[in-house]
């Protein structure tokens, strides 16, 4: 009988192993600093990043404007007509069959100090892939207050 609990124990072990291993692969994960951006911001500048072959910032700026924002695209640090904030972006992509964004971090500041405001990261391994859009989306969601202006 010890035998056979000894072999039953072993291999509940390893199934219980394989599966966290297989559901850590399926990991999402949003982070944010707790402040948000108030809601009389409505001009957005995304400072484009130099070598972006994936076009993000046209990708968050089309996200913004779906929010209600007037979003400018340009790559100089400052923007060439005064904005609410200037929001910059990294992002990381990776293989697994196809490339996916895996990372996406944005940072909001203020365009005169240069001080943050609020930032924030979300996650997305291959197996909880989403689009660059909703990505892009969910975080800006999560950064920006709720308002229903439209510009």
């Amino acid at each position: 009988m010890d035998a056979i609990q000894s072999t039953m124990s072993r291999w509940l072990w390893v199934w219980m192993s394989s599966l966290a291993i297989l559901l850590s692969g399926c990991a999402a994960d949003l982070t944010t600093s707790s402040k948000k951006i108030p809601p009389d911001v409505r001009k957005i500048y995304v400072q484009t990043v130099e070598g972006d072959g994936y076009n993000v910032d046209r990708v968050i700026a089309q996200q913004l404007k779906s929010m209600g924002y007037t979003a400018v695209v340009g790559a100089a640090a400052k923007p060439s007509e005064p904005m609410d904030v200037i929001l910059t972006y990294n992002d990381q992509w990776s293989w697994d069959m196809s490339m996916f964004l895996f990372k996406l971090t944005i940072k909001v500041r203020d365009p005169l100090s240069g001080k943050l405001i609020t930032a924030g990261e979300v996650r997305r391994t291959s197996f909880a892939r989403t689009s660059a859009e909703e990505m892009a989306r969910e975080l800006l969601e999560e950064l920006f207050e709720k308002t229903d202006k439209k510009t």
